[in-house]
């Protein structure tokens, strides 16, 4: 969710034509998605030791309509998922911890398409992206002497936006079929996290602004021009 202004994409269009996947009229049905898993362990003398590991999953598809040649308007549901398990086993007693975060994403968004070469082109997406979801804590300890096992869970609400720029470039394969990259860009985004009620309720909110552009925040797709 984080994007950057690829200044040389812009450099690129000398030479821009209008293609026929992009002209007014025409149906856009595309979208992205991604999938991760990390571990990591560290080994001290004859001792390994695990670390978090972690699964992370999303899926955007989007539908579009070309309003004028080259320009789409469209709308893309979403949803993300990351579940971080972390352990800790000591001679007495060991825990396991699970997170797992979820958010549904609800992104209208605007495209405008140039093409410096007939089957490539380069995009610049302009998207405001509202998210709503939960952050689940499981923690499960167990202990030697006595052999107990006790499992406690916290949940806690969380929202976001992110206004965001960002570019990307399109390689049409066929008449109807291309595949999309996107390359991070400029955004601005605020999240809040609310757990507990009434007096008790506590609300964190965090927000930050930048500009990105590294492999860390791409994102690939595909898309039918229809």
């Amino acid at each position: 969710m984080k994007k950057k202004l690829f200044i040389v994409s812009i450099m690129l269009l000398t030479a821009v034509f209008a293609y026929s996947q992009a002209d007014q009229g025409n149906l856009y049905l595309g979208g992205s998605f991604n999938l991760n898993a990390s571990s990591n362990k560290t080994k001290a003398g004859g001792t390994t030791t695990d670390g978090p590991k972690s699964f992370s999953f999303g899926l955007l598809p989007v539908a579009g309509y070309f309003v004028s040649d080259n320009l789409m308007v469209g709308m893309g549901l979403g949803y993300n998922v990351t579940k971080t398990t972390m352990t800790d086993d000591g001679s007495t007693s060991s825990s396991k911890t699970v997170e797992t975060d979820g958010m549904f994403n609800i992104v209208p968004m605007a495209r405008y398409y140039m093409f410096p070469a007939k089957n490539v082109g380069v995009f610049l997406q302009g998207s405001f992206t509202a998210g709503f979801g939960k952050d689940k804590i499981k923690t499960t300890l167990t202990t030697a002497m006595p052999d107990t096992t006790i499992t406690t869970t916290d949940e806690a609400k969380q929202s976001g936006i992110i206004v965001a720029a960002r570019p990307g470039i399109v390689f049409f394969v066929g008449e109807k079929l291309a595949f999309e990259v996107a390359f991070g860009g400029l955004y601005f985004q605020t999240h809040a996290i609310k757990s507990g009620s009434g007096d008790e309720e506590v609300k964190q909110t965090t927000s930050d602004f930048g500009l990105e552009i590294n492999p860390a925040f791409f994102s690939f797709g595909i898309a039918f021009h229809l």
